[in-house]
């Protein structure tokens, strides 16, 4: 079985992306991404009754997810593009999580925040293999630290 590749021809537009355009794509994606996780965690830890641990896991993962979130807008700002419009959460989602039985309730939470962190972290990881030695792939292997952290933080939190 051969495994598909790009043509010299559908890799050329690739390889013409400056670096720029793809560090302001990832910024503006993290961005997009953080300001959606944090609406989400706002909502969360308002309307979901969680016990006090599974409260102060989301609310240190808020806290580290804001932090990212200021010095990529601030990356951003500096470079003359400014705050990104992005869509909240969905209203459903957290009204979703009161519909399921309050044993559940913490462990839903706890699924969606890991899912949130590992993709974030990839994203990071990713992007931060790739760019140029500088302030944003500083901040993106900041990130992959720190939401490392928060992961191990949900993982190991008594959720019930």
């Amino acid at each position: 079985m051969s495994m598909p590749y790009l043509s010299t021809a559908e890799s050329q537009p690739i390889a013409r992306t400056s670096q720029r355009h793809r560090d302001i794509a990832y910024a503006s994606h993290a961005v997009a991404h953080h300001v959606q996780t944090l609406d989400w965690l706002v909502r969360v830890m308002r309307d979901v009754d969680l016990d006090p641990a599974g409260k102060a896991v989301c609310a240190s993962v808020a806290e580290s997810i804001n932090h990212q979130h200021l010095a990529l807008a601030t990356w951003l700002e500096a470079r003359g593009y400014g705050p990104v419009d992005t869509p909240r959460a969905s209203p459903g989602v957290a009204k979703s999580l009161g519909a399921i039985e309050a044993s559940e309730r913490g462990a839903t939470v706890m699924l969606h925040l890991e899912g949130l962190l590992m993709l974030s972290i990839a994203q990071a990881l990713t992007f931060s293999r790739m760019a140029a030695p500088g302030e944003l792939r500083s901040i993106a292997s900041d990130q992959v630290a720190a939401h490392t952290h928060l992961l191990n933080q949900v993982r190991t939190c008594d959720w019930n």
